[in-house]
């Protein structure tokens, strides 16, 4: 009974002393106004308006990109949280409209892409050092909404892992690479009308957990879950 309760005493007063980390906003935006200068074309009707971003590409034969820099670039040790939410305009008629984002540089020789299709794919990509890798091709997935009905897409790094989310459920994770960025891109596919709101870049150091010296001995190592390190 009594090893029993110092384990129990130990496991708290290691927990207390766990640095815990604090998701730091690098950039929000919820499309109320274009203090962000995001590229508006009267050409292709681009606007903002009504907590939306109305980002428009009739080309038939190239994509277009809408891009925000951010002042803080994010490092190889931080965790990140990226996401956005989109939705097909009615005027895009076909299903496989492409919209998307992008997390990289603004030349895009080094990014994560994560576009979906208005039937219901996904493509994820990453471009190092201008070589670019399809980690998964177009696949379909029962997570995206199909049509013009709003899907919230997320990129999130924790750890050595990198996790891509559709409406807040995991669909595919990989080993982090890590690429330079602090660019993020809206992507607009040929003949494409889509609506954007909710963008946001968020970043947080790794815990770390400080174990007590001097504690007593003889007991088994625990596992307190993933992403919790010990030195």
């Amino acid at each position: 009974m009594k090893k029993s309760f110092n384990i129990i005493i130990g496991l708290i007063i290691g927990l207390i002393s766990v640095s815990f980390a604090h998701e730091k906003v690098l950039f929000e935006d919820f499309f109320n106004s274009n203090e962000a200068n995001w590229p508006i074309s009267e050409d292709n009707e681009d606007n903002i308006k009504f907590g939306v971003y109305q980002f428009n590409n009739p080309s038939k034969d190239v994509f277009r990109y809408a891009k925000k820099s951010i002042s803080e670039t994010i490092t190889e040790k931080e965790d990140f949280k990226i996401s956005i939410s989109s939705q097909l305009q009615l005027v895009s008629k076909k299903s496989t409209n492409v919209h998307g984002l992008i997390w990289g540089n603004k030349n895009h020789t080094s990014m994560y892409s994560f576009l979906v299709t208005g039937d219901g794919r996904y493509q994820i990509s990453i471009k190092n050092n201008n070589k670019q890798i399809h980690l998964q091709d177009w696949k379909q997935h029962n997570k995206i909404k199909t049509g013009i009905q709003k899907n919230k897409l997320s990129i999130r790094k924790e750890a050595s892992a990198i996790h891509f989310f559709v409406n807040d459920a995991r669909i595919h994770s990989f080993p982090f690479v890590f690429v330079q960025a602090n660019t993020l891109s809206l992507v607009a596919g040929t003949d494409t009308y889509v609506n954007y709101d909710n963008a946001n870049v968020r970043v947080s150091p790794q815990a770390d957990i400080n174990l007590v010296q001097n504690a007593e001995q003889g007991y088994n190592l625990i596992n307190l879950g993933p992403n919790v390190n010990s030195k």
